[in-house]
């Protein structure tokens, strides 16, 4: 099977998957281990670092309500974009192999939903936004009462 190891970029901070990818190398390239374990394995690593990176967007909102800010860094589109990448990569290994037999940590509709929960909330967070002239016209309608 493939690594599904990605490089971190300089400067940046690793989440749970990438140092786990760095410390696992051995184990995704050793031929003796069947790829649908590895797969399961990576893929339950990658969605606990899913669930870590949500748990530190829920932190930073809690602060940003505390001090009247809002302020998603640069840092956080990053951490999101190479999430998604990650997962799509192991979604693709997840179909190719499969996972382990009696395996029942996620199903593969599981794996599809947090992908799709992170493509959310970077179209939310980064996507197009209305011009200001339709948000006020929005608002007028919703408004009118």
């Amino acid at each position: 099977m493939q690594t599904v190891f990605t490089p971190s970029l300089k400067g940046r901070k690793l989440t749970p998957f990438d140092r786990f990818e760095k410390s696992t190398r051995w184990f995704q390239e050793d031929a003796e281990i069947p790829d649908s374990i590895k797969v399961g394995l990576v893929a339950t690593v990658w969605l606990s670092s899913v669930e870590t990176f949500r748990e530190s967007e829920e932190d930073r909102l809690i602060s940003d309500a505390a001090n009247g800010t809002e302020n998603y860094s640069q840092g956080h589109k990053i951490v999101l974009t190479t999430l998604i990448s990650q997962g799509e990569v192991i979604l693709d290994a997840i179909k190719s192999f499969g996972l382990p037999p009696k395996f029942k940590e996620f199903s593969v509709e599981d794996f599809e939903s947090a992908i799709e929960s992170l493509y959310i909330s970077l179209r939310s967070e980064y996507g197009p936004k209305n011009h200001p002239k339709i948000d006020a016209q929005i608002d007028s309608i919703f408004n009118a009462a």
